[in-house]
């Protein structure tokens, strides 16, 4: 009787504990995030890296299982320069995704999140204490 009890108390307890845990999921076609976004330039800041050495200037999120995109640049004649592949997944306040099929293969594998907030047309992403700034270019 004794160990039922335990067994009760574990299953209770980690069942509340996942049950107060932010849910990652893939990004899905109502999500704010959905759609093309392009760094504001400002001259005391930079855009958002989330590796060293590579700064999504450009930034293509993408619903359910189809690839989103970042990129140093997105030339109309060239395509997309300097770019990483990943499947994003959010809580609705937070993305992680893990790259792949980069220009510089050396960064396919890594890891990376950030806190973010849509405001309109506005995407405002928090990085060590720092907010970055993106324009919508285009929507889903």
């Amino acid at each position: 009787m004794k160990n039922f009890f335990w067994v009760l108390f574990i299953v209770l307890f980690t069942t509340t504990l996942s049950a107060q845990a932010p849910k990652y999921k893939l990004l899905t076609s109502k999500d704010p995030l959905i759609g093309e976004w392009e760094w504001v330039k400002d001259p005391t800041g930079s855009p958002y890296s989330p590796i060293l050495e590579t700064d999504f200037i450009f930034i293509r999120f993408s619903p359910n299982d189809t690839l989103s995109v970042g990129a140093i640049e997105n030339d109309a004649d060239k395509g997309l320069t300097g770019h990483c592949y990943f499947l994003a997944y959010s809580n609705g306040a937070t993305v992680f995704g893990t790259l792949s099929g980069c220009s510089n293969p050396a960064n396919n594998g890594k890891t990376f999140r950030f806190i973010y907030e849509v405001i309109g047309d506005q995407l405002v992403i928090k990085v060590k204490g720092e907010q970055i700034y993106y324009k919508r270019k285009s929507q889903g």
